[in-house]
Parts: C-alpha cells; sequence; structure tokens
C-alpha cells in the first residue's frame, strides 16, 4: 500500500515537473504587441529622402550641358556684339555728304571755357595732361603752365613748350568745322560747347604742324584751326 503511494506521488511530481518545464518555454518566446500589428496601424514605410539644394535638378544639368557643348552664348556668337557698344552705334550711323559751311563761327564751340568747373580753361587742361616737365605759374592754384616738353604724336618729334613762344598748339582731332558741315550745326548751344571742349577730341601738338595747310598728309586728317 505505502509502495503504491509512493508510485502515485512520483507520477504527480512528473506531471508537475513538465508542467513547470512548459510554462517556462513558453515565457521564453518573445511577446507579440497585437495593437502595433493591426491594420488600423500598419507599419511605416521608409520615406524617399527630399533632394537637398546644393543638388542640380536634372533639367538645369541638362541646359547647362547643351551651353558648355556649343561653347558660347547669344553675346559671345562671332560676328555678334552686344547692345549699346560702339560697334553697333557705329553701324547705326546714317554717312552722307557734307553739308555747306554757312553760319559756321568756331566761336560758337567755346573753346577754352572751364566745362569741367575745376578752375581752369580746357587749353591748359590739355596742356597738364599731354606736356611732361611742366612748370605752374605761381598763383594759379597750378593751373596755368608755363613751361613743359611734347611728344608730339602726329610725327614723334619732341618740342619744347614755351609759352610765349607758343610753340604748342591744342588740335581737335575732328574739327570744329569738319563737325560743324557733317551736323554739328544742329546742336543747341550747350551741346556745341560740350564738343568743342572734349577732352577726348583734343590733342597737344606742334604749333608749327597744326597751323600747315592740307598739302601735310597726316594734317589733312586732323586739321584744325586753333
Amino acid at each position: 500500500m505505502l509502495s503504491s503511494s509512493r508510485r502515485t506521488l512520483a507520477a504527480l511530481a512528473a506531471v508537475l515537473s513538465l508542467g513547470l518545464l512548459s510554462g517556462c518555454a513558453e515565457d521564453a518566446q518573445p511577446a507579440i504587441d497585437t495593437a502595433s500589428t493591426s491594420s488600423a496601424d500598419p507599419k511605416p514605410t521608409r520615406e524617399a529622402p527630399e533632394p537637398s539644394e546644393d543638388t542640380p535638378s536634372p533639367s538645369k544639368s541638362d541646359d547647362t550641358d547643351e551651353e558648355s557643348e556649343s561653347g558660347e552664348g547669344d553675346e559671345g556668337r562671332a560676328g555678334s556684339a552686344a547692345t549699346g557698344t560702339a560697334s553697333v552705334m557705329l553701324d547705326e550711323l546714317t554717312v552722307k555728304g557734307r553739308a555747306p559751311k554757312t553760319g559756321y563761327d568756331g566761336d560758337l564751340f567755346k573753346w577754352r571755357s572751364d566745362t569741367d568747373h575745376n578752375g581752369c580753361d580746357t587749353r591748359n587742361d590739355v596742356l597738364r595732361r599731354d606736356l611732361t616737365d611742366i612748370t605752374l605759374k605761381a598763383g594759379t592754384h597750378g593751373c596755368i603752365v608755363l613751361a613743359g616738353t611734347l611728344a608730339d604724336p602726329y610725327q614723334g618729334e619732341t618740342y619744347d613748350f614755351d609759352r610765349s613762344a607758343n610753340a604748342v598748339d591744342i588740335d581737335h582731332v575732328v574739327a570744329r568745322s569738319n563737325a560743324w558741315q557733317t551736323g554739328a550745326f544742329k546742336f543747341n548751344e550747350e551741346t556745341l560747347k560740350e564738343f568743342g571742349n572734349d577732352p577726348l577730341n583734343l590733342l597737344a601738338v606742334s604749333s608749327s604742324l597744326n597751323r600747315q595747310t592740307c598739302g601735310y598728309c597726316i594734317k589733312c586728317r586732323n586739321t584744325s584751326v586753333i
């Protein structure tokens, strides 16, 4: 009887042991969160990264490649000229013959005015610009040139300028009389003055050369009476 009871207890102990082992095995399995796997809350998908500002778009890249392959933009094409340049303005000029010299008077151009309002007339401004080793008259605020050296732009010779001997003239490269016959007769008073004193149209030159007639080839292109 006692032996039978021991066998029964041993069987019960074995059953309990198997139950405990089975419970431990179930606890070892990872828990499943049913809320996170429900159809109401699907797993998020990875979004494509937004392009950075530094990354050029394909269309811009294509345009750049096309321009680089051509090797030139609109302004770089051969034979073209940018709007407003001297070349374009020259192309727009109308070429005509000379008008009569009727009404011409060199004084209308008010040569030797102080158009830049620096206290000096245009003649002395050009002398200071074109001569070297100049001597200025005292008390004139560095304005009046008494002496200097001229490298003549027409003959390439060197002349000593002495105010008393007046060996240097200021030449209007486009002569006032020529300008008058080719359109300046239409200028108003202020424009005539600006032309007559335009430093870009003035050069200090040898007076003997400047006063020669058109028999001298260089002066034929630049004749002017000062």
